[in-house]
């Protein structure tokens, strides 16, 4: 069953990844559809990862834009709770171009489906929650924590 679930495990965290520090979310410039002239708000994550070529401590930004979907999903904030944090974020590459235009864009746009690597959701203990629950095991109905025996 172990390997089944470690098996299950690698293929969810499979693809395309950008490991690096949480910086947060933002929102960038809208976008406006020239034909109705409907603005839609960007949002990204924004992972900190050290600049290539850079000096030490010189960092940059990679931007990982967020759909309509993934804000009605919540992920807006989501992970606010790994700010500053090494995570790893799923992604895929999106191309266009724009209509009359020889020049071909990428995006980067979070990936929903895959395992964000490093990321644990925040769940506050319930009032339910024994404190022997998440105190230090014992065994035999001892009073102090079982000893360790070489």
């Amino acid at each position: 069953m172990s390997n089944e679930k470690s098996v299950l495990n690698a293929i969810q965290a499979s693809g395309l990844y950008v490991f690096g520090e949480y910086a947060g979310t933002k929102r960038g410039k809208d976008s406006v559809n020239r034909d109705t002239g409907e603005a839609t708000p960007k949002f990204f994550h924004g992972i900190k990862v050290p600049k290539l070529d850079g000096f030490e401590g010189e960092y940059e930004y990679i931007e990982i834009r967020l759909t309509k979907d993934h804000i009605k999903n919540g992920w807006l904030n989501k992970l606010q709770g790994c700010k500053e944090k090494i995570i790893g974020i799923p992604f895929r590459i999106n191309t266009f171009s724009p209509r009359d235009n020889q020049t071909v864009y990428e995006s980067l746009f979070f990936e929903e489906s895959k395992q964000i690597i490093g990321f644990v959701e925040y769940r506050p203990l319930d009032a339910t929650t024994a404190q022997s629950d998440v105190a230090a095991p014992r065994t035999n109905n001892q009073s102090k924590p079982a000893e360790l025996k070489p």
